[in-house]
């Protein structure tokens, strides 16, 4: 990649010369109009126009630097219509890419600052747009990549941040096989997800008794955890026995569940859907079949 990666542009009237946008950016920046501005799109709809690389640098705050000075030059000393908002130093939506920003631990330590939020995703790999949100407090965004982050700013004002998370916070979960057997307890649901290999929302949404079971495991928060409760899977619905008859609707035979019904009529086809629905409204499997569930 080049050393020169950032690079400041305009975007002009081609039968006028008119500057009408100036902006920062790299790669394909440029001539993409995506993420601008509504008076951007009326002059960029309504006249022929054109870009062109104004001045390219290695240092994204060099490029945010000549980004600033060039709009203000054109507002202070041209006639033209500029259709930037800001005054430069932002990317789309107002976020301030060139403002420094600090990382915290979960518990408010001080890791490091960067120069910049591009700065903190070259180095950290968190997306910037995530950080950017934390920056600005906006609502589910309270960290970033397992990091608290702030504007610089904010951080030396002593604006001071701690993690919280409503999911978790920290809580102990059981970890439950099928049959209701105590297999391990974990300090956090994050923990429990990283020692089985499988994501958090399975757990959480388990826990929060949204699923029956996650990764063929019961979890359940330790806090609502009692030994004489019995937490034991039961798919009611795949195990529910079913009752098989003729078109006439004499009794021909009796199945545990709807998966073995679907294994004797099928042929290794799974019928389980077609099933489940002659039960519900009586209909007629393959010209020869009824079915009910039985009570």
């Amino acid at each position: 990649m080049s050393k020169n990666k950032y690079y400041v542009y305009e975007w002009y009237v081609v039968d006028t010369g008119e500057v009408f946008y100036v902006g920062k950016g790299c790669r394909r920046r440029a001539g993409n109009i995506a993420c601008r501005n509504s008076y951007f799109k009326d002059m960029y709809y309504s006249h022929d126009c054109s870009y062109r690389i104004v001045e390219r640098f290695s240092s994204e705050d060099a490029a945010f630097k000549r980004e600033i000075e060039l709009i203000k030059f054109y507002r202070e000393n041209s006639d033209f219509r500029l259709t930037n908002i800001q005054d430069g130093g932002e990317g789309c939506n107002g976020v301030i890419f060139a403002k420094a920003v600090v990382q915290l631990s979960l518990s408010g330590k001080y890791i490091k600052e960067y120069k910049s939020i591009l700065e903190a995703e070259s180095e950290t790999g968190v997306n910037n747009s995530s950080i950017a949100k934390c920056c600005k407090n906006t609502p589910k965004y309270k960290s970033a990549g397992r990091f608290m982050w702030q504007y610089k700013d904010d951080y030396e004002a002593g604006e001071s941040k701690k993690f919280s998370n409503d999911r978790d916070n920290g809580k102990p979960v059981i970890q439950l096989d099928l049959k209701n057997n105590f297999l391990n307890e974990y300090p956090s649901v994050y923990a429990a997800a990283k020692s089985i290999g499988t994501y958090t929302n399975h757990i959480f949404d388990n826990c929060l008794k949204k699923t029956k079971q996650a990764n063929g495991y019961v979890w359940v928060y330790k806090k609502d955890y009692s030994p004489t409760i019995d937490y034991t899977y039961n798919n009611e619905k795949a195990s529910q026995k079913v009752e098989m008859f003729n078109s006439e609707w004499i009794h021909l035979a009796s199945f545990k569940s709807i998966s073995e019904a679907s294994r004797y009529i099928s042929d290794g086809k799974d019928s389980r859907k077609t099933i489940r629905v002659a039960c519900e409204n009586g209909a007629l499997i393959k010209g020869k079949y009824r079915f009910k569930f039985k009570c």
